[in-house]
Formats: C-alpha cells, sequence, structure tokens
C-alpha cells in the first residue's frame, strides 16, 4: 500500500481527503454551471434541468454505488495482492457498469416513450426530451470516470482526481457558452460579457457540453493514473469469482445511494405543485447546496479508503481516532462552508423575486440538514467498511424514506406555504440523524471497536 496510508490519521486525512473534496466541489461547480446557463436562456430551461436533475441523479447514484464497490473490494485486493489484483477489479466492475448503462438508457428511452412525465412538465417536453436523449449517452463514461476515481483513491493518488475536475471546470467554461447560448451581450451576476460566438443550441447544448467535458476528463484521469502495460491485464480470462465479489458490494452500494435520488423524486414532486417559478428556485437553491453535498460524497468514499485499510490491517485505534476527527473536526468545516455559501448567494440574489426568495429558503434549510447528512454518510461508510450494507441501508433509509416519505405524502395532500415544507424537513433530518447515531453506537462502534473483534 502507498506510505501515504502509513501517516498519522490527523495528518492522512489532511492529505488525502482536502484534495478529494476540493475536486468534487469543482465536480459540482461544473453542474451549477448548468444552472447559469440554462438561466440565460430561460426560466422554462432552467425548471426542465431541476425537474430532470432527479433522474440524472438517479444514474450517478448508481455510478457512486460501483465506486464504492470496487472501492470496497479492490482496497482489499490492493493491501493483499497488489496493484494487478486492482486493475482487475477495475476490470471486472467495468464490465459491470456497462450492463447497468445499457438498462438504464433503456429504461429512460421508455419513459420518454410513454411520456411518463409530471403533467406541470408536459408542456417542456419539447425542451426536455432531446436534453434527456444526449445525456443518455454519457451515462457509461460517467461511470467510467467514476470507477477510476476509485483507483486514485485506493492507490493514495488524490491530486489526480482534483487536477481531472479542474481540467473539467476549465473546459466547461468555455464550452458551454459557446455550444448553449447565441453570439451577443450575456449578464451573470450583473456582469455583462460579449459571447462572440455561440451555436445556440439551448438545453442540448448544454448536454452535448456536458459529454465532450466528461470524455476529456476521463482520457487525461486514465493516462496519469494507469501505468503504460496496465491493459495487459485485461486479456486475461473473465473471472467470475471476481465479478461476483464486486457485485456483492456495488449493488448494495448503489442501492444505498439511489435512497437519495428517490428521496429527491418525492420532494421534486411536492415542490412541483407549488409551480414552475418555485420548482425553479428550488432548483437553483438545491445545486448550490450540491456544491457541498458531492464533496461530501467524494470525502466519504475517501474515508471508506482509509477505515477499510486499517480494519485489514487491524488497527482499531486507528479507526477510532479517524471517526473521532471526521465528526467534530469534519462537521464544523461543513457548517462553516455552509454558512459562507449562503451569504455569498445572499450577495449575489435578489430576494424580492419568487424565484430567488425559495432559492434563498432552501439554502438556509441546507446549512442544517447537510451537516446531519454528512454524519449520517460517516455513520454509512463505516458500516460499508465491514461489508454490512443491510445496516447502512437502514441508517441511510432514516433519511430518505421513513421519516421524510410519510412527511411529503401528508403534505402532498394540503395547502401549506413552501416555507412549512421546509420545516417538516428540518424536522425529518433530526430525527434521522438521533436513530442513525444510536443505531451506529449499537451495531458499530460496540460490536467492531471496543471489543475489536475482527472482520
Amino acid at each position: 500500500m502507498s506510505d501515504i496510508f502509513k501517516l498519522p490519521p490527523a495528518t492522512l486525512l489532511a492529505k488525502l481527503l482536502i484534495p478529494i473534496a476540493l475536486g468534487f466541489m469543482m465536480l459540482m461547480c461544473i453542474d451549477f454551471s448548468d444552472v447559469l446557463i440554462a438561466r440565460l436562456i430561460s426560466e422554462e430551461a432552467q425548471a426542465v434541468l431541476g425537474y430532470s436533475y432527479a433522474l440524472i441523479y438517479f444514474m450517478i447514484a448508481i455510478g457512486f454505488g460501483l465506486n464504492q464497490g470496487l472501492t470496497i473490494t479492490g482496497s482489499e485486493a490492493y493491501v493483499n495482492h497488489g496493484t494487478k489484483a486492482l486493475y482487475r477489479y477495475f476490470y471486472h466492475t467495468a464490465l459491470i457498469a456497462f450492463g447497468v448503462a445499457i438498462v438504464l438508457i433503456l429504461a429512460t428511452l421508455g419513459l420518454m416513450y410513454f411520456q411518463w412525465f409530471d403533467a406541470e412538465i408536459m408542456a417542456y417536453y419539447h425542451l426536455l426530451k432531446p436534453y434527456l436523449s444526449v445525456i443518455l449517452s454519457i451515462v457509461f463514461p460517467t461511470f467510467l470516470l467514476l470507477l477510476v476515481c476509485a483507483v486514485c483513491q485506493i492507490k493514495g493518488r488524490p491530486e489526480v482526481i482534483r487536477d481531472t475536475l479542474l481540467l473539467m471546470l476549465v473546459l466547461t467554461i468555455f464550452s458551454h457558452p459557446l455550444i448553449a447560448l447565441e453570439a451577443g451581450n450575456i449578464t451573470i451576476f450583473g456582469i455583462d460579457i460579449l459571447l462572440p460566438v455561440g451555436l445556440g443550441l439551448g438545453l442540448t447544448g448544454i448536454a452535448i457540453s456536458k459529454g465532450i467535458v466528461t470524455l476529456i476528463g476521463l482520457s487525461y484521469a486514465a493516462i496519469k493514473i494507469f501505468e503504460r502495460n496496465s491493459w495487459q491485464v485485461f486479456k486475461a480470462p473473465l473471472e467470475p469469482i471476481i465479478m461476483k465479489s464486486v457485485a456483492k458490494q456495488a449493488f448494495p452500494a448503489a442501492l444505498i445511494q439511489l435512497l437519495v435520488p428517490a428521496y429527491l423524486i418525492m420532494l421534486t414532486k411536492v415542490v412541483t405543485g407549488f409551480g414552475v417559478s418555485v420548482l425553479a428556485g428550488f432548483s437553483l437553491g438545491y445545486r448550490v447546496i450540491m456544491v457541498i453535498v458531492v464533496p461530501i460524497l467524494g470525502v466519504l468514499v475517501a474515508l471508506m479508503v482509509v477505515i477499510t485499510h486499517d480494519l485489514v490491517s487491524k488497527q482499531f485505534d486507528r479507526v477510532k481516532q479517524t471517526l473521532r476527527l471526521v465528526l467534530t473536526w469534519g462537521s464544523l468545516i461543513t457548517f462553516l462552508i455552509l454558512l459562507g455559501s449562503y451569504f455569498v448567494a445572499e450577495s449575489l440574489l435578489d430576494e424580492g423575486g419568487l424565484l430567488e426568495r425559495v432559492a434563498l429558503q432552501y439554502l438556509r434549510l441546507g446549512v442544517y440538514i447537510t451537516v446531519l447528512e454528512y454524519v449520517i454518510g460517516v455513520c454509512t461508510v463505516s458500516f460499508q467498511s465491514v461489508k454490512k450494507p443491510l445496516l447502512a441501508f437502514l441508517v441511510q433509509s432514516f433519511r430518505t424514506i421513513i421519516y421524510p416519505a410519510p412527511i411529503l405524502y401528508y403534505l402532498s395532500g394540503t395547502l401549506i406555504d413552501i416555507q412549512d415544507l421546509w420545516y417538516w424537513l428540518a424536522g425529518s433530518f433530526s430525527l434521522a440523524t438521533v436513530s442513525c447515531l444510536v443505531v451506529s453506537y449499537y451495531y458499530f462502534w460496540r460490536v467492531y471497536l471496543n471489543s475489536a473483534k475482527a472482520i
């Protein structure tokens, strides 16, 4: 294993997690640029983007599940058998990802064929259909990019993730306006900018730009992390035992990740009932929060690598120290970043409009609930690191299904103000966090750390 994993826990966390967090923050800045460009196109385009985000997040969540499945199995293979074993696990996970991508593409095409979308959004189906059609073409490259990121984490090379996503962000800044907007003057945050060239492809142009940037990022990361002769390991015959091992961890991890878009779909359907302007405002606020949430996901996957490595090496005291550090300092840093993001957004948005007012309302809620999401996420990866996917699924269900589903179902049939919906969600996340901590203490901390039980 790389020497980086021999460092003290605090130093290791700083060297491994900070570059990954910065990298994934760039990933969400790339995603947030979609909102900025869609807003320049039209409010309808922004609403369609917000509506389709739940479906896209559904696909990305599966990709993160595959990433985590490779992280769990690949870390152990790398510790015990070296680089070639890790590449074999990557190869088999990529084959699984290809099959999953085909299923997702066919399922989405079915949704589009039968037009199983909310009535409020069908008026803008002419915008939604071409956008989703192009997005489907980059599902598998996106999965591969996430798997390459897993290899970077396992090998202790977080700087490759950071540099790749920085490159993608820079490319996005230039390609999104050029492909999506028409030539002319554009105004971003009150600043007038002359766009000399623009194809004017609208939402479809945003999707095309994302595809180009994803392929370039994937190529760059693969060149950086894989050795020149590493492709030879892929010439060996398939090994069903590896495929089964990866699938046993990847699919439960994907199912856990799918709880988030399932919750988002429920929430989006409730918010859609308030009208297009409220939906667009919610989309804007949610994307700002996701600039923080997705880096947390990257940190949690990297944390899984650290915990898995120390548990396999039976260094239980290091695991305890690591968890204490990430729960205390991690929660504080997350809160401060969120608070700063809110004040920045407040200075840039005029709260006089309905769209902006809803966005700032959700941002205020996000400052609170995202810290709770972080704590629940740490508990989740702790269970995944000891290969207890059912318990990981349970603690994630507290915040995505068990508490919010009844609340959202009840509120969907009542006449309430949008602000009241945010209060209900805050209470739901509070209950979920308390339940999660109780389960984690009794079934992870006491079992695997206090008793020093081997995996």
